[in-house]
């Protein structure tokens, strides 16, 4: 499979290739090895910085300002990777009004189904989880998001993007055109690898802010059974999903 991640970059990097680096990647630019022969990187610059910058803010409010940039950040990096990959994947490579009505039907298909609204279910409860860390940490204790820097990055950056590579994986086995295609089946199980990997990177992160804060002990652990929960779901949809590891570019260690 190492040879089929060097082709997935050859078609990333590539001039006039249609591939993006979304369909193989995290989208972590701040992170990635990758930035000088991403064309998507240069093209559109990096989708997202790091939420906290590393231990300059000794001011509360400012560190809070930098989280709530970072939200604004990541909202719109999600809908930027289903626009770009609308665009991409739709209307410029096969147009038509058939294909587009296979596309939105394949769309419903996946926002009713389970596994999604159990991921939408979890982006809303991750927010409400990290904003009520964010309010204890201030009354409590100050030097705690510094201290859990790259916790907080992490966790930030990963629990979105676990519902968007679920959507694109669900999109691929019920989209019409790829359902019986080879790369439309490796796709989604490129898309499947990226979610069980963000899944396990949320759980470390969530572990870590459980460990120093014991007034919200409950709502981590029950975060903790979410995320474990859709992980194995995945699994269970995806059996093969963990196989392709060597295609997809992570860039944060678990």
């Amino acid at each position: 499979m190492g040879s089929q991640l060097s082709k997935n970059k050859k078609m990333a990097t590539g001039k006039n290739k249609r591939n993006a680096p979304y369909d193989i990647c995290d989208r972590f630019c701040e992170r990635c090895g990758y930035q000088k022969k991403c064309r998507m990187f240069h093209g559109a610059g990096a989708d997202i910085k790091l939420v906290i910058k590393g231990g300059k803010q000794n001011n509360v409010k400012d560190i809070f300002h930098d989280l709530e940039e970072g939200f604004k950040q990541i909202k719109t990096m999600i809908r930027n990777i289903v626009d770009k990959k609308t665009v991409d994947t739709g209307k410029k490579q096969f147009g038509g009004r058939e294909y587009n009505k296979r596309q939105k039907n394949a769309e419903l298909i996946v926002e009713q189904h389970p596994l999604f609204r159990q991921a939408q279910k979890f982006v809303r409860e991750a927010d409400g989880f990290l904003r009520k860390f964010f309010r204890v940490a201030n009354a409590v204790n100050p030097f705690l998001l510094p201290a859990l820097e790259k916790e907080f990055n992490d966790f930030s950056f990963y629990f979105p993007l676990l519902s968007i590579k679920i959507h694109n994986a669900l999109f691929c086995v019920n989209d019409h055109v790829n359902h019986y295609s080879e790369e439309g089946t490796r796709e989604a199980n490129r898309a499947a690898c990226i979610a069980i990997r963000a899944s396990l990177v949320c759980e470390k992160a969530v572990g870590a802010i459980m460990a120093e804060t014991k007034e919200i002990y409950a709502e981590s652990l029950q975060i903790i059974t979410v995320i474990r929960d859709i992980r194995a779901e995945i699994k269970r949809i995806f059996p093969d999903a963990e196989k392709f590891q060597d295609e997809i570019i992570f860039n944060t260690k678990i």
